[in-house]
């Protein structure tokens, strides 16, 4: 049996896979998707250097008593020790493009415990946050994880969600790749996960991925009718003492799902074209 397309239709399929190319898939390592905040710490040795009102700088980099929790940059990564019951933390204040939504990545590196506790840190994706050391109000929390300090000798820690008081089912040592997806579209969205796979989260949910393993799915949101433009990362929400180190920060935002719509039409237009090929096989 032999096999005949023809050529107008072999052509109109590659002038669909091309536009296809070219629109914004439902992916969040997609070319058209807008990274909205960077920071790898390499711009310089002073924490002063990465605070400010330009882009890609942190509204704040602070701690209540320097004496307990001290901020630094340290072989390119800013580096955290708390040696006593103090918070400090990582705030951007500025009303990011990202009201309906974001993929939040950063590295930790857990580099010694002294003291274990639970959720230790926490971050929080929300509005109307400041630049304050403590936790923000959950009336302004859209969501939020925390990090477990588990074991002293170890040196081993763990994700939370803390609105569920639940752990995640991998206990991590060393550096950790933080992939935290909060969905606010009105829309399920769809993205493209660290491990390579296709995956979904609901309106008003998160996921919470470290480096190529799902921690939580789904998980609702603290408060589902605040937009997340704003994000901390605490340190000292509960008891727990050691030296952390993190890098590579970056905020994607989520697209509006308008633009999931045409990639989904141009998918199904592919979708038909094989199907238009498939019938018109001849022998």
């Amino acid at each position: 049996m032999s096999f005949s397309f023809p050529l107008c239709n072999r052509q109109c399929l590659s002038a669909i896979v091309l536009l296809v190319s070219g629109l914004l898939l439902p992916a969040p390592n997609s070319s058209s998707a807008q990274i909205v905040f960077s920071q790898n710490f390499s711009g310089g040795t002073n924490v002063s250097d990465y605070v400010g009102s330009g882009a890609n700088l942190f509204d704040a980099i602070s701690t209540a008593n320097s004496s307990n929790l001290s901020w630094s940059i340290s072989s390119g990564t800013l580096q955290g020790v708390r040696s006593a019951n103090s918070g400090g933390a990582i705030t951007g204040t500025t009303d990011l493009p990202t009201s309906l939504g974001a993929i939040y990545r950063f590295d930790i590196n857990v580099v010694d415990i002294t003291t274990a506790a639970t959720s230790t840190l926490a971050f929080y994706a929300g509005s109307a946050f400041t630049t304050a050391n403590g936790a923000p109000s959950l009336t302004d929390v859209h969501s939020r994880f925390g990090i477990n300090f588990t074991d002293a000798t170890a040196n081993s820690f763990v994700f939370r969600d803390i609105g569920n008081s639940t752990n995640g089912p991998t206990t991590f040592t060393g550096t950790a790749s933080v992939f935290f997806v909060v969905n606010n579209t009105g829309s399920t969205f769809t993205y493209i996960a660290p491990n390579n796979t296709t995956q979904t989260v609901a309106n008003d949910k998160w996921d919470l991925w470290v480096n190529t393993t799902q921690q939580f799915n789904e998980i609702s949101a603290q408060t589902a009718t605040i937009s997340p433009t704003d994000f901390k990362l605490l340190y000292g929400l509960n008891d727990g003492e050691g030296t952390i180190q993190l890098d590579n920060f970056s905020i994607t935002a989520i697209p509006e799902p308008s633009t999931w719509l045409a990639g989904a039409l141009a998918l199904g237009a592919i979708g038909f074209m094989r199907a238009r090929l498939r019938a018109r096989v001849v022998s």
